[in-house]
């Protein structure tokens, strides 16, 4: 059984999409994401934490977006789901050069 939320208007798992998002939120400056963009390894942090849930069906399910919006896109990026579906043998899979 779920246990009740320990933060009133929030579910369980809407608190649990929401604390993945926040370990990558900040405040920058234009100049601070300019910098990342050109010099930084990784996408920068706003990148990190939004495009994640954009992409999560159970993300837009959970907080009701409507389709077509921000935060729940007509069309997904879907790396993983091709790769990990067991009708899918190794021999088609795409070759990457």
């Amino acid at each position: 059984a779920d246990m009740s939320s320990p933060v009133p208007g929030f579910t369980n798992a809407q608190l649990m999409l929401l604390g993945s998002a926040q370990f990558w939120c900040a405040i920058t400056s234009q100049k601070y994401l300019e910098n990342q963009v050109l010099t930084g390894k990784h996408a920068p942090m706003v990148i990190r934490s939004t495009i994640p849930l954009q992409n999560s069906p159970e993300f837009a399910e959970e907080f009701s977006c409507s389709l077509g919006t921000d935060m729940n896109p007509a069309v997904r990026c879907q790396i993983w789901s091709f790769y990990s579906s067991s009708a899918v043998s190794s021999s088609s899979m795409p070759l990457i050069d």
